[in-house]
């Protein structure tokens, strides 16, 4: 490729513009200009993209607050949910830990689990998840007694 044809890097327009600032900023511009290699240009060019962006975004920050509240109400009701069941699944599986125990460890036909499964179930709605080994065992005199 001959050098005459060479591809240049586009360079972006600059416009020039004269700026008085206080003393006080002058100092900041100064003793911050290192962020951009020493260029004062390129600072305050980038300072200036900085606050502008930081006012745009203020001026969408109610958007941004109910977009987020939104997601949080939203992850925070499945978390719920799900640890809701998980406890309702354990709470369960503890009943009918309780129950076997309760009936003395009989050996249980298939029907006989799946109605222990059934008893448990409607014990942990009825006592809302509380079950204590001692109501175990009452309940399953009582519908060995068929009360």
């Amino acid at each position: 490729m001959p050098e005459n044809n060479k591809i240049e890097p586009a360079v972006p327009e600059r416009k020039k513009k004269t700026y008085k600032f206080q003393a006080s900023v002058a100092e900041l511009i100064q003793t911050h200009k290192y962020v951009k290699d020493g260029n004062e240009t390129e600072f305050v060019a980038e300072a200036i993209r900085r606050y502008c962006a930081e006012i745009d975004g203020e001026k969408s920050l109610d958007i941004f607050y109910d977009r987020i509240a939104k997601l949080f109400r939203a992850e925070l009701a499945n978390s719920i949910g799900q640890l809701s069941h998980l406890e309702f699944k354990t709470a369960v599986e503890t009943c009918k830990t309780n129950l076997m125990v309760g009936a003395s460890l009989l050996e249980m036909t298939d029907a006989e689990m799946r109605e222990l499964d059934n008893r448990a179930y409607a014990l942990v709605r009825k006592h809302h998840g509380y079950i204590y080994l001692k109501d175990a065992i009452k309940d399953e005199q009582a519908f060995i007694n068929g009360e």
